[in-house]
C-alpha cells in the first residue's frame, strides 16, 4: 500500500497452486484523511504477470467544523501563523484561509463560508453562485482576473444555470428539488429568474428560450393573486405560532417578479405605479418595499422610488418568522444593493452604518444573508479594492498584497507572517476547517435528533458488535422545539462497514390504521422532499413543523472491522442556531465463515 493507509501486517504474499484459491484478510489503519493506492500483483508459470492498483478514501467519521476568527490590525501589526490553530483537527483535513477587509465584513470569509455548504436545493445553488457572478470584486479581490481561481468561478457559476435549467419546466417555473416539484416558492421563483438575468448580462451560457419561460411564470407572479400562480408552491403552513400567510407570501413575491421583469423591460410601469399608490403604506416587508422602489427608478419614476424607499427604511427590523429565508439582516444587505443600483446614494450611506455592526460570524449566517451581504460589500466597494500594502513571508514570493492566502496543511508555521503597512486599519480574519479528531458531543438546540438500529423485526439493536451480512434498519426521528416550518437537511454519515441497501418510504411503515407496510413496526414513515442514498451517507430534506418526522433506511454490515459510529446531524437550512446533533458510538462487525475477509 502507498499513501495514507497502511496494512498493519506489512507487505503480504500467497503462494497458490494451480486450481486453489485463498482468501486473505487485509486489516488497514489510516492516521489521516486523502486518497491511497492499494497494488496487486500476481505472477505465475510462463511469464504470466498482471498488476492492478486500486484507490481507496479515508476520511474522518465526523462532518467538519469551522472556526472563524476576525480582528483589527493597526499598521505595522504582524500576525503569524501556529500549528496550534489546528489542534483537535484530523491530519490531512485541515484548509486554512488568511484574508483581509477594509469593512467590517469580510467579504472571502462570507463566502468561503457560503461555498462549503454542501446542499444543492435551487435556493442554495442560487445563493452561492449569485455572488460569483462579480466573482473578481467578491472573492478575488486583490487577485489576477486572470487567476485560476477566476476561471473556476466562472465554471461554478454556469454549472449552478445549467443545474437551474434542468429544474425548469414548460411552464417556465423551476423547482425547489428538480422539475415540476412544485416545493419552490414564487418568492423563490423570482430570486432564481433574477440569478439568471444577472448572469446573462455578465456574459454567461443562458438561453433565450429559458429566460423568456421564466419571464412569463414571473408575470402571474406580479398579478399578486395566488390563484393566477402556476408551477410554484403558493401554500402557507398558516398558524398563531408565527406570522406568515398566503397574503403575505404573494405581497413579497410580486414587487421582486415586478423588479426582475422591469430589469428585463417586460414590466407593466402601471401595475407598478398601482402597488405604490395603492398598497405601499399597508407593506410591512421592506424588501419588497424596496424591490418596488428599484422597478419604478428603473423604469424612470424616481419620484415614487423615492417615496418606497423611504417606507423600506421605516419598516427596518421587520422579521417574519414564518419565512425562512427572511431576515433584518439579509433586508438590509439586499437595501442597500438595490439603493446602488438604483442610484440613490443617500439610502446606500445610511444603510451601510448599520451593515457590519454586530454582525455574527459568517458560519452563523443563512444562505440568503450570506449572498446578500456579499452583494452589499460590491456595492459599497465599487468592485474595487481599497489600496493597502502587506509583507508576507514564509509563502515564497509574488504574494504581497493579495487579499485572500489558502494555506497548505504543510505550510501552517509560525514562519509564515504577514505584517501590515498601509495607512488605515484593516480586518484581518482567520479561517479553519477540518474534520475533529474525537467526536463532538451531541447537541439539540431548538431541535432534537435521535437515530435507534433495530432488526428487520423490529427489534431494537445495540451497534456493540454484530455479524458480517446483518441487516439493520436505521430510524431517525427528528422532533422541533418550536412549531413553526423548519426546513431541515439530515445528513447521517455511516460507519465504514456499512452500505445502505434502501431507503424506506410512508408506504413501507403504518398509514393510518393500516398495518400493510412490511416496516409498520416503525410507525409512520415521513415523506421528505428528497433523500438520498450515498456511497458514505444518507441524507434527506424534509420540512418539520408541530409534530415529529420519521426517517428510515435499511443497511447491511458488509465489512469486518472496528469502525466509529457518527451522530446524526440535523439542522435547519436558514437558521444555523437551529440544530441537533445524535451521540456517536462504536460497531464491531465480526467477520463470519464464507464471508469477505473471513475464514475459509
Amino acid at each position: 500500500a502507498a499513501g495514507n493507509i497502511t496494512p498493519l501486517d506489512g507487505n503480504i504474499s500467497r503462494t497458490l497452486p494451480t486450481g486453489q484459491r485463498a482468501d486473505v484478510p487485509v486489516r488497514i489503519e489510516a492516521a489521516d484523511e486523502g486518497i491511497s493506492n492499494v497494488q496487486l500483483a500476481v505472477s505465475g508459470p510462463d511469464g504470466y504477470s498482471v498488476e492492478h492498483e486500486y484507490q481507496i478514501q479515508t476520511r474522518s467519521p465526523f462532518l467538519p467544523v469551522t472556526t472563524i476568527e476576525s480582528e483589527l490590525m493597526s499598521p505595522g501589526d504582524t500576525f503569524a501563523l501556529s500549528t496550534e490553530m489546528t489542534d483537535g483537527l484530523l491530519a490531512g483535513s485541515v484548509d486554512m484561509v488568511v484574508s483581509f477587509s477594509s469593512l467590517p465584513v469580510d467579504e472571502n470569509a462570507l463566502y468561503a463560508s457560503l461555498a462549503r455548504y454542501p446542499y444543492g436545493c435551487t435556493e442554495q445553488t442560487v445563493s452561492r453562485a449569485l455572488p460569483l457572478v462579480y466573482a473578481e470584486q467578491l472573492v478575488t479581490l486583490g487577485a489576477d482576473a486572470d487567476s485560476g481561481e477566476t476561471r473556476e468561478a466562472r465554471e461554478e457559476v454556469q454549472e449552478a444555470i445549467n443545474r437551474i435549467l434542468n429544474r425548469q419546466s414548460a411552464d417556465g417555473a423551476f423547482g425547489l428539488w428538480r422539475e415540476g416539484d412544485r416545493n419552490a416558492s414564487p418568492w423563490l421563483g423570482a430570486y432564481t429568474t433574477d440569478f439568471l438575468y444577472r448572469a446573462r448580462e455578465a456574459g454567461f451560457a443562458v438561453p433565450n428560450e429559458a429566460l423568456e419561460r421564466a419571464y412569463g411564470a414571473l408575470q402571474n407572479v406580479a398579478s399578486g393573486d395566488a390563484w393566477r400562480v402556476y408551477g410554484y408552491d403558493t401554500d402557507v403552513w398558516e398558524s398563531r405560532w408565527h406570522e406568515d400567510t398566503q397574503a403575505k407570501l404573494m405581497d413579497r413575491s410580486a414587487p421582486y417578479a415586478l423588479y426582475v421583469l422591469a430589469k428585463a423591460g417586460q414590466a407593466d410601469i402601471s401595475r407598478l405605479r398601482y402597488l405604490h399608490d395603492r398598497e405601499l403604506d399597508d407593506m410591512d416587508n421592506p424588501l419588497a418595499q424596496a424591490q418596488l422602489a428599484t422597478g419604478l427608478a428603473l423604469l424612470g419614476d424616481r419620484s415614487r422610488a423615492r417615496s418606497a424607499f423611504d417606507g423600506a427604511l421605516e419598516n427596518l427590523g421587520f422579521n417574519n418568522t414564518g419565512d425562512y429565508y427572511q431576515t433584518p439582516l439579509r433586508d438590509v444587505a439586499a437595501i442597500l444593493a438595490l439603493a446602488n443600483e438604483a442610484g440613490f446614494d443617500d439610502v446606500v450611506e445610511t444603510l451601510a452604518e448599520r451593515l457590519g455592526t454586530d454582525v455574527p460570524d459568517p458560519d452563523m449566517l443563512t444562505t440568503q444573508e450570506k449572498a446578500f451581504m456579499l452583494l452589499a460589500v460590491n456595492a459599497l466597494t465599487g468592485g474595487d479594492a481599497d489600496s493597502f500594502r502587506l509583507s508576507v513571508e514564509g509563502l515564497g514570493r509574488g504574494n504581497d498584497n493579495d487579499r485572500r492566502y489558502n494555506i497548505a496543511e504543510s505550510q501552517i508555521s509560525q514562519d509564515v507572517t504577514f505584517t501590515y503597512g498601509g495607512d488605515a486599519p484593516v480586518y484581518r480574519t482567520l479561517l479553519v476547517t477540518g474534520s475533529p479528531v474525537e467526536a463532538p458531543p451531541p447537541i439539540s438546540s431548538r431541535l432534537d435528533v435521535t437515530k435507534r438500529y433495530f432488526d428487520l423485526n423490529g427489534r431494537a439493536k445495540q451497534l456493540g458488535s454484530i455479524d458480517q451480512g446483518e441487516q439493520l434498519v436505521a430510524v431517525i426521528t427528528i422532533d422541533p422545539g418550536e412549531r413553526r416550518t423548519n426546513p431541515i437537511i439530515l445528513a447521517d454519515l455511516l460507519p465504514a462497514g456499512f452500505e445502505i441497501e434502501t431507503v424506506l418510504r410512508p408506504a413501507d411503515g403504518r398509514r393510518g390504521n393500516a398495518d400493510d407496510g412490511a416496516f409498520a413496526w416503525i410507525g409512520s414513515i415521513s415523506q421528505p422532499q428528497t433523500a438520498e442514498a450515498r456511497d458514505d451517507r444518507f441524507v434527506a430534506a424534509i420540512d418539520v413543523r408541530s409534530d415529529n418526522e420519521t426517517l428510515a433506511y435499511v443497511v447491511r454490515a458488509v465489512t469486518p472491522g472496528i469502525f466509529t459510529v457518527p451522530g446524526a446531524v440535523a439542522e435547519d437550512m436558514y437558521r444555523p442556531q437551529v440544530q441537533a446533533r445524535s451521540r456517536a458510538g462504536q460497531l464491531t462487525i465480526n467477520a463470519v465463515e464464507g464471508g469477505p475477509g473471513g475464514a475459509q
